[in-house]
């Protein structure tokens, strides 16, 4: 033991090793902390597990049946909550409340196309009236709606019954300063519509605070995922017992790293200051049917049921008004325990001064001799070990699905290998040519560096409020401060390696746990991760640079190991598996409309989307699957026919395939500069529909690509018992006249319509649409169901409604998982020109 510690370089490697061991033991240990359950356990954490596995017993997506009973069970426990003080209301907007909504791609904003929504609220909404009504509200929101294959336990059960959990605190505790509204919204899944509601309803004039909840994942910690402002964060970090959160999620969010949007964007978008308290992890479960309170826990629960408590009590107990600062905040927490934020606006303060400062400070540190061959030591050596670290990732990461089922082998490879190489040509280098202040070289050459990057950084930050290039500071803070104070290696490895190695490698795991698994969505995506994967790997070795070359044996034999044993395992490793599966996209379709056309028999098809080459292998127990490529996308779509489905209770008649969808034209009025239609869709058992539209240049399914934009200028949603149904003289935005008709006119165009209706038992949508007169208007409706755990009577005897989804489950690897593509399961959909 006395000579491995007899030289430096044995202690900086011991040093090293040692470092690395603890900053991943951290992380891990970290979150398994956090989600530790207090006894005794909290009564209102008991019963939030009892209404979790309430709500979450079935799939609930806003087109089920089921969906009407969350609506129900939730309006009964809110509703016995209200009941005992007199400080506490609700308002259900269910067969109340109604609007047309327009909206761009609410995952996608970088698209033009604009889809315009007939919709029917079914919020439900609890108040906790304040005593200082001087004071503004603040909202809490969480959407009961499930995706239709998932249980919805975590997105956003969760959410859900801890919004129960505040209900019940105040309906046992006194009445706050500050009202708090709570927001049961319906049918978030499908463009955020129950956020998009609760602004017309009169309560929101009442709120300019919120805290989302939701769930982009499906279980683990939940995480302050976004906050609109740094002002929103004070109660954050002053309540909050067991923070968690990163800004770098923020960013991620603003740069379309993740392609899902929650209700923060609602009232972020209407004016309203909070923060988006999410689920992140795992997404290979998010929106599946692994989504269930048995793969659930309570300790995710409490993590953000507690976290929640904590911020609302402290903001609706605060007697004076929140921070106004507008900026956006740069925060972080450390161990779970304790959090940090700072302003975009202070931190470009601090990095101005840094920028400046520094360089003044260094220049009286002496740089001993210099020459063109000591300079190109660390960039030969960096540039070396990044080109072996690219070619390696090629072995390493040998399929672009690898790294969703799992990261951790193929990032030890990498970032060893990095290190190896490094070590060896930098200890190579100082053996052929021996420099006593190569430490000090090579932290002058990164320092350098270090101020380009956070001249950048600082650019960034003050240009467009970025708030993930903070690690730019304190890199730049460690490795000046080790040049200005070291005056050995040891005393500028302690300040250098151990707290920029652990923040690199916990900033670095915290974006892989989030976005390793989008690879599934897309080529781009999957590169994107493992572009990832091997940045994080070669800013792992930065702060080893310096101390290289004095580096020992047992680390030449440490990360060679390392790497032999991470790369072999990464190259064993599948791209699936049942812990980590690959989700395909399910959608049954049936579309009358090409049978008709075509004058064939109607036939169903099972559909499945997803990365090519990871569909086919999945439906091997299949017969006479077909596949189309998409090359641009990388992915595949996949096809058989698959067994009927059945929609409605009744006779065999009324389960054919005809009584489920028609489209009746009502009339059609040619005018000298617009043409004008009312039809009438006839749609059995059925809660959404979708209109597209087609014409001589014009393709809703391909509007962006489309050479003109769309003919259709103007809506109309009739009332069933109505007699006015005509398209004159309709003004721009919406409108609604006396007899309940609702109308919307978008002159740039209207690419798509969604029409909702509440009522299982009204059996039609009746709809009018004005279009450039010129133009022939081909008009296709898809309608959707999103039931499957379900069972209808057909002649008296019991049918699955939707045994395709049935049978695709049971013979599909447990390697793979059925998702949606659409707002539904099943699709059926009827064609119809207008001339």
């Amino acid at each position: 033991m006395t000579s491995f510690f007899s030289s430096a370089g044995s202690l900086l490697s011991a040093l090293l090793i040692l470092t690395i061991s603890i900053s991943i033991t951290l992380n891990s240990f970290s979150e398994t902390q956090s989600l530790l359950v207090p006894t005794p356990e909290p009564p209102i954490l008991t019963q939030s597990w009892k209404d979790l596995q309430q709500l979450a017993s079935k799939p609930h997506p806003y087109t089920s049946r089921a969906n009407d009973e969350a609506h129900d069970f939730l309006l009964g426990r809110i509703t016995e909550l209200c009941s005992t003080k007199p400080f506490l209301s609700l308002s259900d907007d269910l067969f109340n409340r109604s609007s047309i909504i327009a909206q761009r791609d609410t995952l996608d904003p970088t698209k033009d196309e604009f889809r315009v929504i007939s919709f029917k609220s079914g919020n439900i909404l609890a108040k906790i009236k304040g005593s200082n009504p001087s004071l503004d509200a603040i909202l809490v929101s969480a959407h009961y709606d499930s995706a239709p294959p998932s249980y919805g336990a975590t997105d956003d059960g969760i959410g859900i019954v801890t919004m129960l959990g505040i209900l019940e605190h105040f309906a046992n505790s006194s009445q706050p300063l500050r009202s708090v509204i709570l927001n049961f919204n319906d049918n978030e899944e499908f463009g955020l519509l129950g956020s998009e509601m609760f602004m017309k309803h009169p309560w929101s004039n009442e709120t300019k605070l919120f805290v989302n909840l939701d769930g982009a994942g499906a279980g683990g910690r939940a995480v302050l995922l976004r906050a609109t402002d740094s002002g929103v964060l004070g109660p954050y970090k002053s309540s909050v017992k067991r923070p968690f959160g990163n800004s770098i999620f923020q960013q991620g969010f603003r740069g379309q790293l993740v392609r899902s949007q929650t209700d923060f964007h609602t009232y972020s978008s209407n004016g309203m200051r909070g923060i988006d308290i999410d689920f992140y992890k795992p997404r290979a479960l998010y929106h599946t049917r692994r989504d269930n309170v048995e793969e659930a826990s309570k300790g995710s629960l409490w993590h953000m049921e507690s976290m929640a408590m904590d911020y609302v009590l402290s903001v609706a107990n605060l007697d004076e008004p929140l921070s106004d600062d507008p900026t956006q905040a740069v925060y972080f927490d450390l161990f779970g325990r304790y959090f940090f934020y700072i302003s975009v606006k202070s931190l470009v303060i601090i990095n101005v001064v840094l920028l400046a400062l520094i360089p003044l400070l260094l220049v009286r540190v002496n740089r001993g001799s210099l020459n063109v061959w000591t300079l190109l030591r660390l960039p030969i050596s960096f540039t070396a070990s990044t080109l072996v670290a690219f070619l390696a990732q090629n072995f390493v990461i040998h399929d672009s699905l690898l790294l969703s089922n799992g990261y951790g082998s193929p990032l030890l490879a990498l970032a060893s290998l990095s290190i190896l190489i490094n070590h060896l040509l930098l200890t190579l280098l100082d053996r052929k040519a021996f420099l006593y202040n190569q430490t000090h070289i090579i932290l002058s050459e990164i320092t350098a560096v270090l101020w380009i990057f956070l001249f950048w950084a600082t650019i960034k930050e003050n240009n467009e409020e970025n708030t993930s290039l903070y690690l730019s500071t304190l890199l730049f803070t460690l490795f000046s401060a080790a040049l200005i104070l070291g005056s050995s290696s040891v005393l500028q490895f302690f300040i250098i390696v151990p707290l920029s190695f652990s923040a690199t490698f916990s900033v670095g795991d915290l974006l892989l746990q989030a976005l390793n698994q989008t690879g599934q969505d897309s080529l781009e995506s999957g590169q994107t991760v493992i572009k990832l994967v091997l940045a994080l790997s070669v800013a792992l070795s930065l702060p080893v640079l310096p101390f290289a070359h004095k580096l020992n044996v047992s680390v030449t034999a440490f990360f060679a190991v390392t790497f032999i044993l991470g790369a072999v395992s990464s190259y064993l490793q599948l791209p699936a598996s049942s812990e980590n599966p690959i989700k395909l996209r399910f959608l049954q379709t049936l579309d009358l409309g090409r049978a008709e056309r075509q004058g064939g028999s109607e036939k169903s098809y099972a559909n499945f989307y997803g990365r090519r080459n990871h569909v086919l292998p999945a439906l091997a127990n299949f017969n006479d699957v077909s596949c189309e490529v998409d090359e641009k996308l990388d992915t595949e779509i996949c096809k058989y026919e698959a067994s009927r489905p059945w929609i409605v209770n009744g006779s065999l008649a009324e389960n054919s395939f005809n009584e489920y969808l028609s489209i009746d034209l009502i009339s059609v009025e040619r005018g000298q500069n617009a043409s004008s239609a009312v039809f009438q869709i006839n749609v059995a058992d059925n809660r959404l529909c979708a209109v597209e539209f087609n014409s001589t240049g014009y393709n809703s399914e391909n509007a962006s690509g489309s050479k003109n934009s769309s003919p259709v200028k103007a809506l109309a949603v009739y009332n069933g018992d109505s007699s006015e149904q005509t398209m004159t003289d309709i003004p721009s935005g919406y409108s609604k006249d006396g007899e309940g008709n609702q109308y919307y006119r978008l002159n740039q165009g209207i690419d798509l319509v969604h029409v909702y209706k509440v009522d299982w038992k009204e059996p039609l949508y009746r709809i009018g649409l004005e279009w450039e007169s010129e133009e022939k208007l081909g008009v296709t409706v898809k309608c959707y169901w999103g039931e499957f755990d379900a069972e209808v009577a057909v002649n008296g005897e019991k049918k699955r409604r939707l045994p395709a989804y049935d049978e695709a489950v049971e013979l599909i690897p447990e390697s793979s998982l059925l998702t949606n593509k659409k707002p539904g399961l099943l699709e059926v959909s009827g064609h119809v020109e207008l001339s």
